[in-house]
């Protein structure tokens, strides 16, 4: 049986002046308020109430253990009301966690106007090309691109999206643009990947023609996906990136795409760990990222 349910029946009791009372005010019956009695006077080790046909009365350790329920459940009244105060007006810490690109680019526009929004609101924006585990690091929410692997994670679309296959111009005026995805095979590609390989698969898919994986190789490869899309925008190679990541370097021709027939699909998607009591915080953070990116 619960510590602090037996302390507010014993208050209740005290209170109430009688078992059956203390039984109406709590909607149960005499019985059960007289076995949680007995269970919390042989738990303490120490008889608390002395009962009569007449009234109750405490003994002397009644009367200490009085006091100190009253404090404590005191002190439990007042720190709930706070967390409902706080829960009231948005305001605390939120950690967050997305792709290096993203977090550069469009997020931290997003993320300004959330801040503007609710001044009594502080972020700390962790960036990392990997897949980061929510729980172990502390995160409230994390933005991914492409497939979700399968967890107990909530997930929420942003936008539906692609991957693309771009270089500089300059790149390609020296280099010919390949018309499939195996000609890749005879270009210097950019990589990225976690483990520091010069080599990787890319995967495209083509409307009727299924899904078709392309190994390529190239002398630079980074865990970092600023980087690869640094390197590119210097003309050093061809790069796959998520269209989010090189939208305003395509429109203003800084890059240019290749193999557009052949796309892979790359949703982005907001994460974050499933549960009923999810801070208002966190919800209302994760409303303003899906309204923000809608229609993209």
């Amino acid at each position: 049986m619960s510590a602090l349910l037996e302390m507010q029946t014993f208050l209740e009791i005290v209170d109430r002046g009688s078992l059956s009372a203390a039984a109406r005010s709590l909607a149960t019956v005499p019985s059960t308020v007289s076995a949680r009695l007995a269970a919390l006077e042989e738990r303490l080790g120490v008889q608390l109430v002395v009962r009569s046909t007449r009234r109750l009365r405490l003994t002397e350790e009644g009367e200490r253990y009085l006091v100190d329920c009253r404090r404590i459940l005191d002190e439990i009244e007042r720190s709930e009301a706070c967390i409902r105060r706080g829960q009231s007006s948005l305001r605390g810490s939120l950690r967050i966690t997305a792709p290096s690109d993203l977090g550069r680019g469009r997020l931290r526009a997003v993320l300004e106007a959330f801040l503007e929004a609710h001044p009594r609101i502080s972020v700390f924006l962790h960036l990392s090309d990997e897949v980061v585990d929510l729980v172990r690091g502390g995160f409230d929410v994390a933005l991914r691109v492409g497939p979700l692997q399968g967890s107990s994670l909530t997930a929420r679309r942003l936008a539906t999206g692609h991957r693309v296959v771009c270089a500089a111009p300059g790149y390609w005026a020296r280099h010919p643009r390949p018309s499939a995805p195996g000609d890749l095979a005879d270009h210097e590609c950019l990589l990225w990947n976690a483990e520091g390989r010069n080599e990787a698969t890319w995967t495209f898919a083509a409307e009727g023609e299924g899904t078709q994986a392309v190994r390529v190789r190239g002398r630079r490869s980074s865990s970092d996906g600023e980087l690869v899309r640094a390197w590119a925008l210097a003309g050093l190679g061809v790069a796959q990136k998520s269209f989010w990541d090189v939208e305003g370097d395509l429109e203003a021709g800084r890059l240019e795409s290749v193999l557009n027939r052949f796309v892979r699909a790359a949703d982005l998607s907001v994460v974050y760990p499933a549960g009923r009591h999810l801070p208002r915080r966190v919800r209302a953070l994760v409303d303003h990222l899906v309204e923000s990116f809608r229609g993209r």
